[in-house]
């Protein structure tokens, strides 16, 4: 099973267009919910689809999630909070989430926060899927 999942929101600022959006695949890799999570996370407006399919997730008891985060180029405070509700709302499913190839920005903002951890951080898919079958 495989979701694409696009968002765009355009602002204006400044007189000059900024393009935001997320971008979030899923698919199921053995034991594990694989969300692959591209562009930029920084509203809950932006998140409102992910979120969504994490809830459904939850619902159907597929509790184990990975987040691969390679291309998530910039997350802000808000994002921090959604990345923080959807781990809360995995942990009290009985579930478990884990970040895996967590890009250089986003490294260091959960480093600067402290949140490094809270998660558990893999360097690839492979160890943070291989780490739900232990």
């Amino acid at each position: 099973m495989e979701a694409v999942i696009r968002l765009g929101v355009q602002v204006i600022a400044n007189t000059r267009k900024i393009e935001m959006s997320l971008e979030f695949n899923h698919t199921t890799q053995g034991l594990a919910e694989v969300i692959t999570v591209s562009g930029r996370l920084m509203s809950k407006i932006d998140s409102e689809d992910l979120i969504s399919r994490l809830n459904d997730l939850l619902a159907e008891e597929r509790s184990t999630i990975v987040m691969e985060l390679s291309n998530l180029e910039y997350m802000n405070s808000s994002g921090l909070n959604i990345l923080l509700g959807l781990f809360t709302a995995t942990r009290n499913a009985g579930g478990d989430m884990f970040l895996c190839n967590v890009s250089k920005k986003v490294e260091e903002l959960l480093v600067m926060t402290k949140l490094n951890s809270v998660f558990k951080i893999y360097k690839s898919m492979d160890e943070a899927v291989s780490a739900f079958s232990e």
